[in-house]
């Protein structure tokens, strides 16, 4: 890391000193969190009911610890987008697993929907159409950036018209 460049534990994202132009969390789906939180919340007990069943298999007993903390450590990772972009890069993150832009490499910048027929659901995807996705809403507004040394980018936003308009702003010539 060099001296220009700041962690912020907060938000997980890595930017250049500049202050950011533009800032958004984006939260995963409700009926997503209710899918992962019912998932937690049938395995829990399947551990509980291991540790005092009177023939404990402890292969079931590992099995379940495994799986569920295997969805609590992908509902942490993956419960929130967020999207910072300054006047050199853009910057997206899924918990851990981050994807940084330099703005110079960005061809065009375009609003699309998410929708399932491309992008086969929410998280990290790779579309039909060739384009990395990070999705957090099927069928919801998201941004597709065509980049000019990789595939396409698409994330998901909850204001698609502003950061739209925000890179297309960074882009232009007179800029």
């Amino acid at each position: 890391m060099n001296a220009r460049e700041l962690i912020i534990p907060s938000c997980s994202v890595i930017l250049d000193l500049e202050s950011p132009i533009y800032q958004e969390t984006v939260w995963l789906s409700q009926w997503m969190s209710i899918a992962m939180g019912l998932l937690i919340a049938i395995l829990t007990p399947l551990i509980i009911l291991q540790i005092f069943a009177s023939s404990r298999e402890s292969y079931l007993f590992v099995f379940y610890l495994i799986l569920d903390l295997s969805f609590i450590l992908l509902f942490i990772n993956f419960r929130r987008l967020d999207i910072a972009i300054n006047s050199t890069q853009i910057h997206v993150s899924f918990g851990i697993i981050a994807k940084k832009i330099m703005l110079n490499e960005v061809l065009t910048c375009e609003p699309v929907k998410a929708s399932l027929g491309v992008y086969t659901g929410a998280g990290v995807r790779i579309g039909g159409d060739g384009s990395l996705a990070f999705i957090t809403r099927i069928g919801g507004d998201a941004v597709k950036l065509r980049l000019m040394s990789s595939r396409s980018f698409v994330f998901s936003t909850n204001r698609q018209i502003e950061i739209t308009n925000t890179i297309q702003k960074l882009l232009s010539p007179n800029n």
